[in-house]
């Protein structure tokens, strides 16, 4: 499994001008970068549970960013997947999705997203975050799998 945990930045790290360590780039961080002489946001964060990151990319670099992830990713079989299939991996992981499984008035700390929602400085929504730190877990949003 630690083979594609890994995967993203034994991808990434050959073809950006930064270090994708831990150290130098944490989770939850964003940074430009350049890729295929070109320069874009990542931000390594992940829905679905792995070492990830997302690449917010100009209209206008899309394509050689593209093409240089797609030859790079040739040597470790990379493939295209849909949209769709982060859907899946995220409930494999019990990561709930905002408008997919959760509502306004859904907690993230009940959605066991907690870890998600940072505890020092302010944003909206911290305050009912923090109380329910405080007060505990009244109701725990789950997956479940049943066999037919």
């Amino acid at each position: 499994m630690k083979h594609f945990f890994c995967f993203s930045r034994k991808l990434l790290q050959p073809l950006v001008d930064v270090d994708l360590s831990d150290e130098s780039f944490p989770i939850s961080t964003t940074r430009l970068v350049k890729l295929a002489g070109r320069r874009l946001r990542a931000m390594r964060i992940s829905f679905v549970g792995e070492l990830g990151w997302e690449l917010h990319v100009p209209q206008e670099a899309c394509q050689d960013v593209y093409r240089a992830l797609t030859e790079a990713g040739r040597a470790h079989g990379l493939r295209l997947a849909g949209y769709r299939a982060m859907y899946s991996l995220s409930a494999e992981k019990g990561y709930h999705l905002w408008h997919y499984d959760l509502r306004s008035d859904d907690n993230p700390v009940e959605a066991g997203l907690g870890f998600a929602c940072r505890e020092n400085g302010d944003y909206l929504g911290k305050e009912a975050v923090d109380e329910r730190r405080k007060r505990g877990i009244t109701r725990r949003l789950a997956y479940f799998v049943t066999n037919e």
